[in-house]
């Protein structure tokens, strides 16, 4: 173990303990801290402690049936004075781009960037909210990934065939019970999914 890279890893924990949310996403209706909310309160710590992490990828999976693609990243933790880690660290991300002409070319792009996102919240143990000390309450009832695939493949094409931004949110409002069931990592998963499906038709409405 690298004492030096412990020593940097707690000096980051200390600096960031929290996000405040500042988004506000229709597909829960609730605020939530997105990935820039996170790199301007992260990355300054992560500097100044000296401490690097390396991205790669380790593979990625064919498009399926839904348009999502899902990758699988590898993380390297360096510091600065050249101590490595001695375990890689992995993640896995999803992002699909499919609309109503086939499927895009961002599905790999997105999936990048909710493993990034996802394995920085939790190295790096961050709670989100408005006061630290809030945001403490855990919903009951998921469903076992075994038995929450049906649910989730198809609120995935449910959500993916949504061709404008009111239906997407109105889809969002109706669908929070069935949501609320799945995995909680299966859940970020489809909340990012959302976020960039909505920003895509914003920027094709707009084309």
């Amino acid at each position: 173990m690298s004492i030096k890279i412990a020593q940097a890893l707690h000096q980051v924990m200390s600096k960031v303990s929290y996000v405040q949310k500042s988004g506000k996403n229709a597909f829960h209706g609730y605020k939530y801290a997105g990935e820039a909310d996170l790199l301007e309160k992260l990355r300054p710590a992560m500097l100044e402690a000296g401490l690097l992490l390396i991205p790669s990828i380790k593979s990625v999976s064919p498009i399926d049936e839904h348009g999502v693609t899902t990758v699988q990243m590898e993380y390297t933790l360096v510091h600065k004075d050249g101590d490595i880690w001695p375990n890689v660290i992995c993640a896995a991300g999803q992002g699909g781009d499919k609309n109503k002409n086939g499927v895009g070319d961002k599905g790999l792009y997105k999936a990048i960037t909710g493993a990034n996102k996802y394995l920085l919240f939790k190295l790096f143990q961050i709670e989100t909210g408005d006061d630290p000390e809030m945001d403490t309450e855990e919903r009951s009832g998921r469903l076992a990934k075994k038995d929450a695939k049906e649910v989730y493949a198809k609120l995935q094409q449910e959500m993916n065939s949504c061709s404008s931004r009111e239906t997407l949110k109105e889809w969002g409002k109706n669908n929070k019970e069935r949501i609320n069931v799945l995995p909680e990592d299966w859940e970020d998963t489809l909340r990012i999914q959302f976020e960039e499906l909505m920003l895509d038709i914003k920027q094709r409405e707009a084309a």
